[in-house]
């Protein structure tokens, strides 16, 4: 019985992962560019994490391990700290 419920409901469960996969990987990616932006590095980079097998892994590191430039950079301006925005709210 529950495995005729589940085989029913494969096609709703496909959709459901694409649609997930969409919601979730389109703002996890500009997260990931906007921290190679922070490093002053291209974001086309995120396409290696994404393309090569082990170096996502190195690469997930390194961006976690890393500070960001001080300053300005070829990418814009160095944003704000968190106590700047409170005083705005």
């Amino acid at each position: 019985m529950i495995a005729a419920i589940l085989v029913g409901m494969v096609p709703f469960i496909g959709v459901f992962a694409i649609v997930a996969l969409i919601v979730f990987i389109i703002p996890l990616w500009t997260v990931t560019i906007r921290r190679w932006h922070d490093l002053n590095l291209p974001g086309f980079l995120v396409l290696v994490g994404v393309l090569i097998p082990g170096v996502n892994v190195i690469a997930a590191i390194f961006l976690c391990i890393l500070p960001g430039t001080r300053g300005d950079n070829n990418y814009g301006a160095e944003p704000g700290l968190p106590s700047d925005y409170l005083g705005k709210i």
